[in-house]
């Protein structure tokens, strides 16, 4: 300690401060293990002192940072799952606390990723706040700053392995002015297109903290120190610098180097200080350092610590759960410009183009960015005769790079881009093609159905037709060929005779790099843009951002599910029409022949009241009344006659007993409500049909929907007791009405089996349902209003009259009134326009605030999952409240057709009392 504050002023250590002098033990444990004879390295700051517990730019280490402690290893692992899980002091502030650095060791790296919990955590002490949206820029390789940080002799050896196509400082440009123009580009797109996007939407920006080796993430945190001002204290979205090189960075001998800032004032990074210093002394220099405009750092060292050695697996399984958990509820892009290494099939790592693959085989769009200013070929030709012109201008640019720089093309991300566009464009990248087919020509249920049993595919609106797998295949293997020999060509002298031959030398490399592209090609997750065209490049990145995880269309046992689920909604509906006329007949002659009933029953005792009467005055009483007078010559007549009524009440209750024709119709409607409800779920792929967790099978929302479906038919057939019913019969073709066996949709029309997006929810699903509630409220409304004033008047006339002495009458009128107010509860119409208008407010009110989102917002897994849950729990609680005031409504109607069936039972034996009476005087 002594010798450190003792030290010249021309020292480059600073002076440490004063603190406890280590344990003694911990002292004779350090001494115990110092390596014997050896000397510190002259040109290595902190190689010596920490080795032999010393300290890192004068700061004095505890001794708790030796990881080589046998004793410490099992504690110093479970304190780091702990912090880790915990995500306790994890995060260090560096700059005066405006930027902060995440350290991780392997050990935390694979506890994280691991545990969801831990991830959340970690989401926290970022501050990553509410984003929208996950923009990824995945690592782009081979500008000058990369090709010049390493020596010559680095690049001679790996001109046989992943740097097959790099020269040493001699990037793929034919002029200074034609890199420093493709570099401006860049920055430009960063500035103008997605700066503005990450503001808009929040973003959570993915980036690469080694500048020199991702000059797509060196210009975005560029452009985002250059505009920091304008945002004040705190930037509107969350940039992540990451990178897993932390080792690499001790081959960069610069004292002055941003990373030996970071590490000083990093305990995590001092940790493990020692070890790397060891392990990376004898590294080849390279000149790589950790981006100054970088905000927040997140660095892992690859370091196993237990067996002393690099591991990338940690760190990539961290990357791989990251980007994930992200892309589960947000959208994503990816982008990717410049180079890649050439790795084998079995070096997976983010460098290559695996990282791009396993983004587009997640579903993850994916823009590969072309650098490049490109002569298109002539827009009429055809797709074969394009792509062999493209062939042809490729092969003159790669010769003219040779000649004219000694280099060959390695940018191989600008060539995925251009043969992109080539393979499936108009071979030019200022016209945008759709990136999805907003509305393809109309196919019905039944035809989608027989062109995937037949494996025909559907034809393409374009005029150039998109190049077939056959074509695809033999471009990704020409563009591998054309790479791999012109980097053959280049090699030096003493490398080729490494090599027998350029298959030789390269055949596995190139067969992993030919699979990669061919996938890439193929897939549907994958675009390209070229950045000398700004406004279409921009149009087609704000198109992909608001892009769903829907798939194109259904898969064929998907479709035959929809099927079978429409045939079983239109047998309900067709049922419940059945049902619901039967109810209501039943109902309504029960009213009619109930209302007759104490007509009758008042004529035929007024009549035998007027038998007691003189005759003279019975006379005068049915003068020019021929209806009284018939009364009175027929009276046996009018009893018979209540009693036959009585008996038709008590049939009509039993039949409607027997049919349960108003419990089946509400519960058929119920059930066909739900399973659309169910189908509308799987083709917008929202609740139990988003299959978003990692490695879901392809018929992950199918084997759901055959669950619920099966489900919906139990219930089906024990709610509404239709076992003893003609449900499951053959029935005619009329019945089907979602073209399931027959017939066309219009143009626009729903075709009621392709996957559809939010706007096309809104206006096949919302819309209508808003439209029948608007058109049912105003009819609803009226009818209320005129039973409400048939019962008023029915009720002022009975009162008419009470009070002149017509008691007879008064009993009919107010049997009329009973009859009013029966089918005024029945038809429920009062509870219909409130629960149509509380429908059509919610849904409004919905709607306003998916119109309030922004386009990305739009795109958001939750927004989209909110909006068609929402709008489906709006339905379903209009359903459900119409069901339940059905069943408290079917309950006091049972009361009171019993009531009534006891009132009718009585009226007929009272009759026949009178008849006894008058057959027997005694």
């Amino acid at each position: 300690l002594k010798h450190q504050i003792g030290q010249p002023p021309c020292s480059r250590r600073r002076p440490a401060p004063l603190r406890p002098l280590p344990s003694l033990v911990m002292m004779a444990r350090l001494s115990k293990r110092a390596e014997p004879g050896r000397q510190p390295a002259p040109d290595r700051e902190e190689a010596s002192p920490l080795l032999e517990g010393g300290s890192v730019d004068g700061h004095v280490d505890d001794g708790t940072s030796e990881f080589s402690a046998v004793n410490e290893d099992l504690t110093n692992e479970q304190v780091e799952i702990m912090k880790a899980s915990t995500m306790y002091n994890m995060v260090e502030p560096l700059e005066d606390g405006t930027k902060k650095l995440l350290f991780l060791s392997n050990v935390q790296c694979r506890q994280i990723a691991g545990n969801p919990s831990a991830m959340r955590k970690m989401f926290d002490v970022l501050e990553m706040g509410q984003p929208q949206l996950v923009i990824n820029l995945l690592e782009s390789h081979g500008m000058r700053e990369e090709l010049a940080s390493a020596d010559p002799e680095f690049f001679e050896e790996f001109n046989l392995s992943i740097f097959a196509t790099n020269k040493h400082d001699n990037p793929p440009f034919l002029s200074r002015e034609e890199e420093e123009a493709a570099q401006s580009r860049i920055d430009l797109f960063m500035t103008e297109v997605l700066v503005p996007l990450a503001v808009q939407t929040r973003a959570v920006v993915l980036a690469n903290a080694l500048p020199q080796a991702c000059y797509l993430s060196a210009s975005f945190t560029r452009a985002v120190s250059a505009q920091k001002a304008k945002w004040g204290g705190r930037m509107p979205f969350t940039v992540l610098s990451m990178t897993d090189t932390g080792w690499i960075l001790y081959a960069n001998p610069d004292l002055g180097a941003y990373w030996r800032d970071v590490r000083r004032v990093s305990k995590a990074w001092r940790q493990h200080d020692a070890v790397l210093s060891r392990m990376m002394y004898n590294e080849r220099k390279r000149s790589l350092d950790i981006d100054r405009n970088a905000v927040t750092l997140i660095v892992n060292d690859r370091l196993d610590v237990a067996k002393q050695k690099f591991n990338a697996t940690p760190f990539a399984l961290l990357m791989t759960e990251l980007v994930r958990t992200l892309a589960t509820s947000l959208p994503s892009i990816a982008l990717r410009t410049c180079g890649t290494l050439m790795n084998s099939m079995d070096e997976k790592v983010a460098c290559c183009l695996e990282s791009s693959l396993d983004m587009a085989l997640s579903g993850t769009p994916v823009v590969f960015l072309d650098l490049r200013k490109r002569q298109f070929p002539d827009l009429t030709m055809e797709r074969a005769e394009l792509i062999e012109q493209a062939k042809e201008k490729f092969s003159q640019w790669c010769e003219e790079l040779k000649t004219t720089r000694g280099c060959c093309e390695a940018f191989d991300c600008c060539t995925i881009a251009f043969f992109h566009e080539v393979l499936f464009g108009d071979g030019n990248f200022g016209t945008v093609v759709p990136v999805q087919q907003t509305q393809k020509s109309t196919v019905p249920l039944h035809e989608a159905i027989r062109r995937l049993q037949m494996e025909e595919g559907e034809a393409t609106n374009s005029s150039i037709q998109p190049a077939s797998v056959e074509q695809v295949a033999d471009a990704a293997d020409w563009i591998a060929d054309r790479l791999f020999k012109d980097a053959w060509d280049m090699l030096s002298p003493p490398n080729k005779e490494k090599g027998v031959s350029c298959q030789a030398l390269y055949a596995e490399r190139k067969y992993a790099f030919a699979t990669r592209v061919r996938t890439l090609l193929g897939s549907s997750n994958v675009f390209a843009a070229n950045l000398w065209y700004l406004q279409p490049t921009q149009r087609l990145i704000n198109r992909i951002v608001r892009l769903d995880r829907l798939p194109i269309s259904n898969r064929l046992e998907g479709l035959l599910l929809v099927r079978s689920a429409w045939c079983d909604y239109d047998v309900a509906m067709m049922l419940a029409d059945h049902y619901k006329r039967i109810s209501k007949g039943l109902f309504t002659l029960q009213l009619v022949l109930s209302w007759l009933s104490v007509v009758v029953s008042n004529f035929a005792s007024w009549a035998k009241v007027g038998d007691d009467r003189p005759s003279l005055d019975w006379a005068k009483a049915i003068d020019g009344r021929p209806l009284l007078g018939w009364a009175a010559s027929n009276v046996e007549r009018l009893e018979d006659s209540v009693f036959v009524l009585s008996v038709l009440i008590t049939v009509i209750i039993s039949f409607d007993s027997i049919f349960n024709a108003k419990l089946r119709w509400r519960h058929l409607r119920a059930s066909a409500c739900k399973l659309e409800s169910i189908i509308w779920q799987y083709r917008t792929r929202v609740g139990a049909f988003n299959a978003s967790e990692p490695h879901a099978s392809d018929s992950a929302a199918e084997m759901v929907l055959v669950h619920v479906v099966n489900e919906w038919r139990d219930e089906l057939m024990t709610a509404a007791h239709l076992k003893s019913t003609n449900f499951e019969k053959q029935h005619p073709e009329s019945v089907y009405k979602h073209f399931q066996q027959s017939g066309m949709p219009a143009d626009g029309q729903d075709d009621f089996h392709s996957p559809a997006q939010p706007h096309r929810y809104i206006e096949l699903r919302v819309h209508p349902t808003m439209a029948f509630y608007r058109t049912r409220i105003p009819q609803y409304t009226w009818a209320g209003h005129v039973l409400k004033s048939c019962i008023l008047f029915l009720g002022v006339v009975a009162s008419i009259l009470a009070r002149y002495k017509f008691t007879s009458q008064v009993a009919v009128v107010m049997a009329a009134s009973t009859a009013f107010t029966s089918w005024m509860e029945f038809s429920d119409t009062i509870s219909k326009v409130d629960r149509y208008s509380s429908a059509v407010v919610s849904l409004k009110k919905l709607l306003s605030w998916w119109d309030s989102l922004s386009e990305v917002e739009k795109a958001s897994r939750e927004n989209i999952s909110h909006l068609i849950e929402s709008s489906e729990s709006i339905i379903a609680e209009e359903r459900v409240s119409w069901t339940s005031t059905t069943q408290r409504a079917g309950a006091q109607a049972a009361q009171r057709k019993r009531e009534g069936k006891a009132e009718a039972e009585g009226s007929r034996k009272a009759n026949g009392r009178e008849a006894g009476k008058e057959d027997n005087p005694v």
